[in-house]
């Protein structure tokens, strides 16, 4: 049986099927990666929680943790509460973060977690909204957006809809710009939902060795081992011309700058890609000429136990400490002796980076120039 999951398998297999035969690489990542998307699983989490009712101010968890152990601080409270209160007028009937499947006669599975489905379950012109919360920076739209396709597929697994039904595509993004605001949406009837749902259950059948690159490149486990992705990139080394300026006209100019932008998306993933490959094998105590990690130290946390009420018997009578949550162990240094708040702390793993350092200089500062004694 084959499962896709529609966030990350989906995008990439209606684009570039070939993946599937390819060699897959799926490292840990690199540190900042890793954390942006920890960040995005605590902002989900917590919306989650204000839309199920479990939390009425955000605001309140503001330097506490949230399960994945990632604080939550102002900003997410603010990107949040933005993509909360877009959602607010939504129907009653609500679906917030379930996980939802697809099964195909022919053994094919699709599963989606949609960030929110809700239904007017109205008898004419019904709508049907799938709502997508993204507190990244890439941009994503939701016009032929397949992960949000695939989310309303599964939705639809086991219910009926009318050909009046109108599907509602919205994507929140309150963090980068974007001309036409934070907010994007793509309204289509039921005949093209369900055509568009055909095309993606032939597509995922369908056994394919093309290689296409796109902006679908950036989730593919597969894309540090792509030719088409590698010979894309290749193409940014320069070349010899004669004399001859190049004169643009408005259209051309127009072409240009879009043709840059979707390879300056390319040029970005095949880079991390190699990166990533790079420090896996450095890891596994291989040498790559000329690069290292470089590893950063990570912050005190409290360990395990040791809560608000453990602080307050700690600090100063005149050093208020809240019941609700416990300060951080910096904060803490500024009335406990910091040799008592090291003991009651850990410092949790801190990140690591990729850096370019010449091997000979690096050898010279720790052996000195060749032939010297």
């Amino acid at each position: 049986m084959m499962i896709y999951d529609a966030s990350n398998d989906i995008p990439r297999l209606m684009q570039c099927g070939a993946s599937r035969a390819m060699p897959v690489f799926t490292p840990p990542g690199m540190a900042q990666s890793r954390d942006d998307a920890e960040e995005g699983t605590a902002a989900h989490w917590l919306a989650s929680q204000i839309l199920t009712g479990q939390c009425s101010d955000p605001s309140e968890w503001v330097d506490s943790k949230a399960p994945n152990g990632v604080y939550i601080n102002a900003d997410m409270v603010d990107s949040v509460t933005y993509y909360t209160d877009q959602i607010a007028p939504r129907p009653s009937a609500r679906w917030v973060e379930k996980t939802m499947k697809l099964t195909v006669f022919d053994g094919l599975t699709i599963v989606a977690r949609p960030d929110m489905v809700s239904d007017d379950e109205k008898d004419r012109n019904r709508r049907v909204y799938i709502d997508e919360f993204k507190y990244g920076w890439r941009i994503v739209e939701p016009e032929m957006n397949w992960s949000m396709i695939a989310q309303a597929a599964t939705f639809f697994a086991d219910r009926y809809f009318d050909i009046d039904t109108w599907f509602e595509f919205r994507v929140h993004q309150p963090r980068p710009y974007h001309p036409i605001g934070r907010t994007r949406s793509w309204i289509i009837s039921a005949a093209r939902f369900t055509d568009l749902r055909n095309q993606l259950i032939t597509q995922l059948l369908t056994e394919t060795d093309e290689l296409k690159t796109g902006p679908h490149c950036y989730k593919c486990p597969s894309r540090s081992f792509c030719p088409a992705l590698r010979d894309a990139v290749m193409q940014s080394f320069d070349v010899i011309e004669s004399i001859n300026p190049d004169r643009l006209d408005e259209a051309e100019l127009s072409y240009m700058m879009d043709a840059l932008t979707k390879f300056d998306h390319l040029l970005s993933d095949y880079k991390s890609a190699i990166a990533e490959r790079i420090t896996h094998e450095i890891n596994a105590g291989k040498i790559i000429r000329n690069y290292r990690i470089s590893r950063r130290e990570g912050s005190l946390d409290w360990l395990p136990g040791i809560d608000a009420g453990t602080l307050r018997l700690l600090a100063p009578p005149d050093k208020a400490v809240s019941k609700e949550k416990p300060i951080t162990p910096k904060q803490a240094m500024k009335f406990i002796p910091e040799s008592l708040v090291m003991s009651l702390s850990e410092r949790k793993p801190g990140g690591s980076s990729l850096v370019r350092s010449d091997t000979n200089q690096s050898v010279m500062q720790l052996f000195g120039p060749i032939g010297e004694n």
